[in-house]
């Protein structure tokens, strides 16, 4: 019998889940798309030319919309071979964003970066000023803190003469601070006037429409999120919509897809991510698992823009591209396991809350034996799946006699990869076999 205190921590609770579902439910499932740019930093292959082009394709048509197509320095790189062989073809790169650093104060004057100069000559005409503030940052590039807040609003003011004028996907600026976490955790006052000063450039005496989002990342994937999530409400403080907040945390520690999703219920406007995990160091969150948990919360904007029956199809045609194979097996949503099922109960297929069933991706149900649970249900789908017995019954002796095999020659030692088709076919033919003794049934 419930008493009012159970009833009352039941509404408490189911309160606390409809509330953040709903915040999920409505968000805009904005990414900043890095799938052209980022993976290459992680890739032990690269990208070529050919490999860009592959990818600028294979986003559009998934529907992303904003894409990071290039980052520019002081060399010659794929990426500028990129930009110009666009340039060539009269490509369409609105929405299309580059990354930048901004220039130095000398003598009281700005000195354009050499990423400045190179994106004033052949675009795009979008983007994104990669800004280092912390401590150690500044120590290591020879700034004070008043330089590096004097360069970055000089450098604004340089490329914002030289962009397109604003209009729809053109002529925007991003500001990136690639190390807010580690300033505002060492150096709090410091990142609280970088940040007052970029609110200050959005401001309604400014060209409003020039600076849109402040980025920020996790490089080392160091923080949690909830360090994540408070960050987010102290930059809504000065940073009100329209203006975009956008995470980016990358792997190491295991956080990194709850770190958006946390930044998310906490006001962040979505992410700047590859649409695989791949990146510098050893990954990041990936906008694949981001945009498929929103749909887990029955976020139909998901449905909207992007085309969801090509997820887990382009994942894998980009971890091709990446790193010359597929994604790993464990990979969430696109590995190779994520819908291969050891247990009948560990399955989405059934439309239970929260579940993203494998076809509303582009993937396919199959299952996979483990000896140490051996279900006859996984085992008699396996000989269906294989032609081996195509009408498979997990209560049929046969396949209780393989379950059992299984667990007899896992417990003498014996380490076998049943779920190999050829091992599959001999431990049905041994089950089969009239001279083989049955064992007692495990289930």
């Amino acid at each position: 019998m419930l008493t009012q205190d159970d009833r009352d921590a039941l509404t408490e609770a189911q309160g606390m889940i409809d509330e953040k579902l709903a915040i999920l439910a409505q968000a805009e499932a904005y990414v900043l798309d890095l799938s052209i740019r980022e993976p290459a930093t992680g890739s032990p292959l690269g990208h070529t030319l050919a490999d860009k082009d592959a990818l600028f394709d294979l986003t559009h048509k998934l529907g992303f919309r904003d894409r990071v197509i290039a980052t520019l320095g002081g060399r010659d790189t794929v990426d500028d071979d990129f930009l110009r062989a666009l340039a060539d073809h009269n490509a369409d790169l609105r929405f299309c964003f580059a990354f930048i650093a901004p220039g130095r104060i000398l003598d009281s004057a700005l000195t354009p970066d050499p990423s400045m100069l190179r994106q004033a000559e052949y675009g795009p005409p979008n983007v994104i000023f990669h800004t280092e503030i912390s401590v150690a940052r500044r120590a290591r590039n020879g700034q004070s803190p008043d330089d590096v807040i004097a360069a970055l609003e000089s450098s604004i003011a340089w490329s914002a003469d030289r962009l397109p004028k604003p209009a729809e996907g053109l002529g925007r600026i991003y500001i990136n601070l690639s190390d807010l976490l580690d300033c505002f955790t060492q150096e709090p006052e410091f990142a609280c006037a970088v940040v007052k000063k970029i609110a200050a450039l959005c401001g309604p005496t400014q060209d409003a429409s020039r600076i849109q989002a402040l980025m920020f990342e996790d490089p080392r994937g160091s923080y949690f999120p909830f360090q994540h999530a408070a960050v987010v409400r102290w930059l809504r403080r000065y940073l009100p919509p329209p203006c975009k907040i956008l995470v980016h945390p990358h792997a190491g520690n295991g956080l990194e897809h709850a770190s958006v999703i946390d930044s998310v219920l906490a006001g962040a406007d979505g992410a700047w991510l590859g649409f695989t995990s791949h990146a510098a160091t050893n990954g990041h969150a990936s906008s694949l698992v981001y945009l498929t948990n929103l749909m887990r919360a029955g976020n139909q904007a998901v449905n909207d823009l992007y085309d969801r029956s090509q997820f887990v199809p382009a994942a894998r045609r980009m971890a091709k591209i990446h790193t010359g194979g597929p994604p790993s097996p464990e990979e969430p949503v696109a590995g190779a396991l994520a819908y291969r099922d050891v247990l009948a109960n560990f399955s989405q297929t059934a439309g239970l809350p929260g579940d993203v069933p494998p076809e509303t991706v582009g993937a396919e149900h199959g299952w996979r034996i483990v000896p140490a649970i051996a279900q006859p249900a996984a085992l008699a789908a396996r000989l269906q799946e294989e032609g081996i017995w195509p009408d498979a019954d997990p209560a049929s002796d046969t396949v209780q006699a393989m379950a059992d095999m299984i667990h007899t020659r896992l417990r003498a030692g014996e380490k076998i990869e049943w779920d190999r088709p050829q091992n599959l076919q001999t431990l049905f033919e041994l089950a089969r076999a009239p001279s083989e003794p049955k064992a007692r049934r495990i289930y």
